[in-house]
């Protein structure tokens, strides 16, 4: 589950802290923020090992959609499991 940024919010911060709740297991993350809510045009993408939470690199002024899912590694390799539901939130100047 997301928890922030939430779900239709507006910030100034130009790098947002990403968080949501833990999955049980779960050894690592990947997150998603594109500009449009079908994730066709990805800005940023990380992956996170044992976090709930992360900073990003700074964004433009703009609307943004984002989504996490949860991982584990089995033989060296990533495994993970579906997507998140997306929020939205935009970002502006202050």
């Amino acid at each position: 589950t997301l928890t922030s940024p939430t779900n239709g919010s507006t910030t100034i911060d130009t790098t947002p802290q990403m968080s949501w709740i833990a999955v049980d297991n779960a050894e690592l993350y990947r997150i998603h923020i594109a500009i449009d809510e079908e994730f066709t045009n990805i800005v940023q993408a990380k992956s996170v090992y044992g976090k709930e939470n992360t900073v990003l690199s700074t964004l433009a002024e703009g609307t943004y959609y984002w989504r996490v899912k949860a991982g584990v590694v089995v033989g060296g390799k990533a495994i993970y499991n579906g997507w998140s539901s997306a929020f939205l939130f935009e970002l502006t100047s202050p």
